[in-house]
């Protein structure tokens, strides 16, 4: 009589439990953390409802706090118990002569890991509630959630894990696998970012967008990350975010399951011991492996090389290291497949692999894309904005950000764009990344900047380049220079920076306050440092109360309009900075009311302050200071050509 064939066995359920009872053990005692969490929050001070917000916020923490790396931990750690007979021969033949199909022997294994899960929870589920219920908290619907989020993370890490386990044979192999494909797209991400930030010329991190938006989908440990409790104690409510994507990667885990169970259905069963135990997924383990060693030990030994031996970056020598890696990469892998060091006759595939890292190399290296040089046309930006540049005088605006959408400052950067594309190549010391030579080091005034343009486009696009660059004070004297055009910028009235932000409690949010643009009513002082000559000393000159800060600000607001103050200066040292800007600093403070009442029922207020460098041409300013009493024939302005000079009470004085 024929046996027939099943698709569970009981007896290999209970055995599993037994023989692996370590793993759901401490599972369960890491989920009882709970219930002990619980019973730390209980006091009986605490109101009905201040008890029940406890409990609840509790119980959601702990879901989105735990769950997430319980599951990754122990889905690797339950699918090597359950399926550690497929890497033995001895051990995955007897399975194999069990009269069970190999759905059955699949099914069984599977569904008694979940069980490692599952039983626990629901055993810590009821001891919590009865924890709640002795504190006189009923709250089934948030420990059902907690349920939840934990059994939906479990069914796609363990499932996942499961899925690793039919490809390979090796027992160290699998947690490896696990663990690098939980995180390969990230890495493979970064990876090649840090490749086109070497080829590329003006690459900024990032700027892929929609390669970084795969990686975190192909990351579920990031994406879940996601799961968050919300609460707030105002109005004593929690809730819990981030739970769609634990249903969307519950659902994934299960066609890993489904997938799993077709590939067992046809793995090899001689092939126990080997690393890859699936015929067809060889060569894409062989050419990966390859591809990653390639990028990841090439840019690490180019990163070596270039900043400790050679003084500049080489294409060429980038793509040497590139194929130097990926050949040594491609017959480890070989050695693995092959479980033998004998590889070297597969020099065929190795050099078909060469090729094609040699063309893609070149393809970057010679731009064929246009990504170095393409800048986008004036009439499609609908908003710009330039970042790192540094300027003196050191008040409000020394550190530049202009964001605009003015056609003028549009102009002006694309300008300053189309001038960094042309040092692509150049002896400009920081004109490529990551370089850096000794001998940039003069006695002409420079500074380096890590400059960053993006646009928005019209068509909703963002595009972001990054530039490393040296210019001198002696650029200056040429109109088409970099720095040329780059002090053109920074004193375009639309780029004024003179900005300062606060933080308004009322509407949780941050928000930014222009100096030409303040209600005088709402200054509440003016200062300024002036040096007395009597006595030898700096002192503090204020500004009268009343009419007199609006007379004083309307003044500023003159000098800044004819362009008298507020003037930039790219290089510290320039000698018409120094002549032409005191080492006097006006500083003007601004009550910014909140617009909402606080819980006292008053209007909060926050400051701003302002910090503007006074010029000797501020003519405006400078009447008014006197007219005001501010400066006087013994309170006086001091250039900072003066200043540096040491000679403060001797020439060239502002009365």
């Amino acid at each position: 009589m024929q046996s027939v064939k099943s698709y569970f066995n009981p007896t290999l359920f209970r055995k599993n439990f037994v023989r692996f009872w370590p793993i759901w053990v401490v599972y369960l005692l890491s989920c009882l953390s709970l219930p002990l969490a619980l019973s730390a929050e209980y006091s009986p001070a605490f109101t009905p409802d201040v008890l029940k917000y406890n409990t609840t916020s509790s119980i959601l923490e702990h879901a989105t706090s735990f769950s997430v790396p319980l599951s990754c931990v122990f889905g690797i750690l339950v699918a090597i118990a359950v399926f550690s007979y497929l890497f033995s021969s001895r051990s995955v033949g007897f399975a194999h002569t069990l009269p069970m199909r190999r759905e059955g022997l699949f099914l069984t294994n599977y569904l008694s890991g979940f069980c490692f899960f599952l039983f626990p929870l629901v055993l810590v589920f009821v001891i919590s509630l009865l924890v709640c219920a002795s504190m006189g908290v009923i709250c089934i619907g948030t420990l059902l959630t907690w349920l939840v989020v934990h059994v939906l993370c479990t069914i796609f890490f363990y499932s996942f894990a499961v899925f690793c386990a039919m490809f390979t044979g090796h027992l160290l192999a699998l947690p490896a696998f696990y663990i690098i494909f939980n995180v390969l797209a990230l890495g493979i991400s970064s990876i090649l970012q840090v490749v086109f930030e070497y080829f590329l010329y003006g690459y900024s991190w990032g700027s892929f967008s929609a390669l970084n938006t795969v990686a975190d989908w192909l990351t579920p440990a990031s994406m879940l990350s996601r799961l968050d409790c919300v609460s707030d104690r105002t109005t004593l409510t929690t809730a819990i975010t981030g739970m769609e994507y634990a249903l969307l990667y519950a659902v994934v885990g299960i066609v890993f399951a489904v997938l799993a169970l077709l590939v067992y259905r046809r793995r090899q069963l001689e092939l126990a011991g080997d690393v890859v135990a699936v015929r067809w997924v060889r060569p894409i383990f062989r050419y990966g492996f390859a591809a990653c060693f390639s990028m990841v030990i090439g840019c690490v030994l180019y990163a070596i090389f270039t900043n400790d031996i050679i003084p500049f970056d080489s294409a060429p020598l980038l793509i040497f290291f590139l194929l130097l890696s990926g050949v040594i990469g491609y017959f480890l892998a070989e050695m693995l497949l092959q479980k033998s060091f004998r590889v070297f006759r597969r020099w065929k595939g190795c050099a078909v692999f060469s090729v094609c890292v040699l063309a893609l190399s070149l393809c970057l290296a010679f731009d064929i894309t246009g990504y170095t040089t393409r800048v986008p046309s004036s009439q499609n930006i609908t908003g710009i904005s330039i970042s790192g540049i540094s300027s003196a005088p050191y008040d409000s605006a020394a550190t530049t950000s202009i964001t605009s959408a003015d056609s003028e400052v549009i102009a002006q950067i694309l300008s300053v764009h189309q001038t960094l594309i042309g040092l692509k190549g150049s002896d400009n010391p920081y004109a490529r990344s990551y370089s850096y030579l000794a001998s940039a080091v003069t006695s002409i005034p420079q500074t380096s900047l890590s400059t960053t343009i993006t646009y928005t486009l019209s068509s909703g696009a963002v595009i972001t380049r990054e530039y490393n660059a040296t210019v001198s004070l002696s650029d200056l004297t040429a109109d088409d220079s970099l720095a040329s055009q780059l002090q053109t910028l920074i004193n375009l009235p639309a780029a004024n920076a003179y900005n300062a932000s606060t933080y308004d409690a009322s509407r949780n949010q941050f928000f930014s306050y222009a100096l030409l643009d303040l209600i005088p009513a709402n200054i509440t002082s003016i200062n300024m440092m002036v040096y007395d000559t009597e006595m030898d000393i700096w002192n503090t000159a204020e500004c009268p109360v009343g009419n007199a800060r609006t007379q004083l600000y309307d003044a500023i607001l003159a000098d800044f309009a004819e362009g008298t103050l507020g003037v930039r200066y790219l290089f510290d040292e320039d000698p018409e900075r120094l002549t032409h800007t005191c080492a006097n600093d006006i500083t003007l403070v601004y009550s910014v009311p909140a617009t909402t009442p606080n819980a006292s029922g008053q209007q909060d207020s926050s400051y701003v302050q302002f910090t503007i460098t006074m010029t000797p041409d501020a003519a405006h300013t400078i009447s008014a200071m006197k007219d005001l009493g501010m400066l006087s024939d013994t309170n006086i302005l001091i250039t900072n050509d003066d200043s540096r000079a040491d000679t403060l009470y001797k020439t060239n004085y502002v009365r």
